[in-house]
């Protein structure tokens, strides 16, 4: 759950303007960046820091992840990271939050560090590959 200063929340996606069901327009944040056409709405695309300072999302037309830092009223894109091959499907973050896994349909996994300050190194720390198709979850267990 993301906090304001009048309580927290849950950080919402809003796929459908006209869908919006119970939730008021102070309680609503956008991300504003553009998916890829065959990349739907998920929870996997999403995570949250600990915080709730910062979210990593995937999806991406561009073939990269983003960090956005959480401001009062609007998300603000920090970093933007395009390594992958094809569109990044997934991605997750450590309980500690210096671990953030991304999965494409590239069929890699590719593993990265993450400072205090919510920044992600430019190079993978590792990249799996193996696998015969597109990768849609990831997720870390410690």
């Amino acid at each position: 759950m993301a906090s304001t200063p009048d309580g927290p929340f849950p950080f919402t996606l809003e796929t459908n303007e006209n869908a919006v069901l119970n939730s008021s327009a102070a309680q609503r944040r956008r991300v504003g960046c553009a998916n890829a056409h065959d990349v739907t709405g998920k929870c996997d695309l999403y995570c949250i820091t600990k915080d709730g300072r910062y979210v990593v999302s995937a999806g991406h037309w561009d073939n990269s992840f983003k960090v956005s830092a959480i401001e009062r009223d609007r998300a603000k894109v920090v970093q933007t990271i395009a390594y992958h091959k094809d569109v990044v499907t997934c991605v997750a973050i450590s309980e500690n939050d210096d671990i953030v896994v991304t999965g494409s349909k590239d069929a890699t996994i590719m593993v990265w560090e993450m400072n205090s300050n919510a920044r992600i190194n430019e190079e993978p720390l590792h990249v799996l590959y193996g696998h015969d198709d597109e990768v849609w979850v990831t997720h870390l267990c410690f």
